[in-house]
């Protein structure tokens, strides 16, 4: 089951706690990151809100979440209707990069 998130704030610190970090893609974008080391080079998992491509992300609001291969390729990409499905999402994201590019040990 999922979680229902009732602030901006509340969703900004679950993706803190996950290890994402905010970051500007340049051109007044920007998204919440998380970067993983994979066999051939890092990868990325992006979030950000789907209709300004910020990390501004209220509750209710659509949301975006794709998968960056190592050197930045989007292979895989979704649009979450509103918040309530992110930390599932999160997971199926990271675990298909896992599977797709594997992580480093450590």
């Amino acid at each position: 089951m999922d979680h229902t998130f009732k602030t901006g704030a509340e969703i900004d610190g679950f993706l803190r706690s996950e290890g994402l970090t905010e970051a500007s893609t340049g051109g007044g974008y920007s998204g919440w990151f998380l970067e993983l080391q994979g066999k051939s080079g890092p990868w990325q998992v992006m979030i950000s809100d789907w209709t300004t491509d910020s990390t501004s992300m209220q509750p209710g609001k659509p949301i975006g979440i794709a998968l960056y291969a190592p050197g930045g390729a989007e292979t895989q990409a979704e649009v979450l209707p509103n918040a309530d499905g992110l930390r599932d999402a999160l997971k199926r994201f990271r675990d298909a990069g896992a599977q797709l590019f594997g992580t480093a040990p450590g």
